[in-house]
């Protein structure tokens, strides 16, 4: 039987990977000017020494040996968190960190917002600047369908008439059979989660954007 893969052989492998070449290179504290031709060469080696490493595939055959392919089977098994998840993930514990603040018409901060403004205050934590009203932010883009919605998604409602937007939420979740939720403030319960399937707001959705940002093929989930 196959020897299950243990912390030592993984430790084995990084230093491989991770080893410098050598113990001398080392950045000094020394203030002077570095002139001569040998601290030239020390600093030659320090930056050298600084590069990403370079795998030698050949000493990790070597150390995997008969274990190679449990090794293989484990990287093809394991999950990758994308940057895309990691951005969206830090936008939804902005926001889930708003739950329970009161609407307020006109609001921008903790102690009372309304809709657009809580979008504002969640995106600018990546630098994203949206414009101040619903309205304005339902323009700004690519749009996605009903059945595209993702994570961190901008979804828009017509709540006063049937085709005007009125009110802004972001998608929290999406569930594997479609069940979407919104983080929204709303009017009447302040900063909560409410579930597009809702009668309510399902008969008022109206559109749902992708920001520019979240739109690069680079943070598309695979």
């Amino acid at each position: 039987m196959k020897k299950v893969i243990k912390f030592p052989l993984l430790l084995g492998i990084l230093l491989i990977i991770t080893s410098c070449g050598t113990t001398t290179n080392y950045l000094s504290q020394n203030t002077q000017t570095i002139t001569t031709p040998k601290y030239k060469n020390k600093l030659s080696k320090i930056k050298i020494s600084l590069k990403k490493p370079v795998i030698d595939y050949n000493k990790v055959e070597s150390i995997l040996d008969d274990q190679k392919e449990e090794v293989l089977e484990e990287l093809s098994n394991a999950t990758f968190v994308s940057y895309f998840d990691l951005t969206i993930n830090k936008l939804i514990q902005e926001a889930e960190s708003y739950i329970g603040t009161p609407y307020r018409l006109g609001g921008t901060s903790r102690s009372g917002i309304d809709c657009s403004a809580f979008m504002q205050r969640i995106y600018e934590i990546e630098g994203i600047d949206l414009p101040r009203v619903s309205r304005s932010q339902a323009s700004i883009g690519i749009p996605v369908s009903r059945g595209e919605l993702q994570r961190g998604d901008l979804i828009f409602f017509s709540t006063t008439s049937r085709s005007r937007v009125t009110h802004v939420g972001m998608v929290y979740d999406v569930t594997d059979d479609g069940q979407v939720s919104f983080i929204h403030a709303s009017s009447s319960r302040g900063v909560v989660v409410s579930s597009l399937e809702e009668s309510y707001w399902a008969k008022r959705f109206r559109v749902a954007r992708r920001i520019d940002e979240f739109a690069y093929p680079q943070l598309v989930k695979s």
